[in-house]
């Protein structure tokens, strides 16, 4: 098989899961799909029913430390276990993306399986990831899906 057609299986496999390919979707319109999100502006203000058990880093922290573009995705965490926070969810008018943990709370996976899908659309080039502080944060990348359904209508 050629290099190119063994990446282009990569890429359809990790097209193969009904749980991957609504990841994407949601992410074509992540305003629809997290409102809780686009809607909060108090980060003070839990998006879960128990309290955030750890302070949102303010934003001179998350912008020292961040704007990482992130590689594999391997352990990826999802903000869930540290009390994800509205204002971490998805930075307005930024770009940057959808915190991993709203994307599990909307897929109803556990932390680990959804890790595990946004780790294979990662590799597959349909995803980027950046990390923000203790928030990864998701994006389709709409470049690299052209291409490859380019591709995919060139070569079928």
């Amino acid at each position: 098989m050629a290099k190119g057609g063994a990446h282009m299986l990569a890429e359809c496999k990790a097209l193969s899961n009904e749980t991957r390919l609504a990841i994407l979707g949601w992410l074509k319109d992540p305003a629809t799909w997290f409102p809780e999100a686009t809607a909060a502006t108090d980060p003070s203000t839990a998006l879960g029913p128990e309290p955030a058990t750890t302070a949102a880093p303010t934003r001179a922290e998350a912008e020292a430390g961040a704007g990482t573009e992130t590689g594999t995705g391997a352990g990826i965490a999802t903000g869930t276990e540290a009390g994800t926070e509205a204002g971490a969810g998805i930075e307005a008018g930024s770009g940057i993306g959808v915190c991993a943990g709203l994307i599990q709370r909307r897929a109803g996976c556990s932390a680990s399986t959804v890790s595990a899908h946004l780790a294979i659309l990662q590799r597959a080039g349909f995803l980027i990831a950046t990390r923000r502080g203790q928030w990864i944060y998701f994006r389709r990348d709409e470049e690299r899906i052209r291409a490859f359904a380019e591709r995919l209508h060139h070569d079928l």
